[in-house]
C-alpha cells in the first residue's frame, strides 16, 4: 500500500529569492506521480482495409506503453466478415466484430488489458465479399 501524499505547512514550497526549495520540488514531484497513478489517457488507432481478406494481422507490435481496450467499432462498404480482436493469441472478452454495412460497436470488458510490449491482433474471418472494412479501436494508454 502506498502512503498518502501529506502536505505540511511548514513545506516551503518557494524560497525568498523566489525559487522553488528542494523539500518544495520534492512536494510537487509526490503530487505529480499521485496524478500520473491515477491517470489515463484516451486514445484510438483508426484503419481501413480495401480488401480485407481472411487471416490474422498485427496492428501494434511490441507497444512502448501499456493500455486497455474498451471497445471497438466496424463498418464495411459492402460484404461481411468476422472481426477478432487479440492480445497476441487470446481473443478479448466480449463479443467479435460482425463487419456489415451497418456500424456496430462491441465492448471489451475482460482480457483486454495489454502489457509494455505486448501485440494487437485482428483476425478476419468468416469473409463473405467483405469490401472497404474501417475500424477504429478505443483504448486508453497507462501513464
Amino acid at each position: 500500500m502506498k502512503k498518502p501524499l501529506r502536505i505540511t505547512p511548514e513545506v516551503q514550497i518557494v524560497g525568498a529569492d523566489g525559487k522553488t526549495t528542494r523539500d518544495g520540488f520534492n512536494v510537487l514531484q509526490q503530487l505529480i506521480d499521485k496524478v500520473n497513478e491515477s491517470v489515463t489517457y484516451p486514445d484510438a488507432l483508426a484503419s481501413y482495409y480495401p480488401l480485407p481478406q481472411d487471416g490474422s494481422y498485427k496492428l501494434f507490435i511490441n507497444t512502448p506503453f501499456a493500455y486497455t481496450v474498451n471497445s471497438v467499432t466496424t463498418i464495411a462498404v459492402s460484404g461481411t466478415c468476422t472481426a477478432t480482436w487479440k492480445n497476441g493469441t487470446t481473443a478479448l472478452g466480449g463479443t467479435a466484430n460482425s463487419v456489415s454495412s451497418s456500424e456496430q460497436t462491441q465492448a471489451h470488458t475482460s482480457a483486454n488489458t495489454f502489457a509494455i510490449g505486448d501485440d494487437l491482433v485482428l483476425t478476419i474471418s468468416a469473409n463473405s465479399s467483405c469490401v472497404g472494412m474501417s475500424f477504429t479501436v478505443s483504448f486508453e494508454r497507462d501513464p
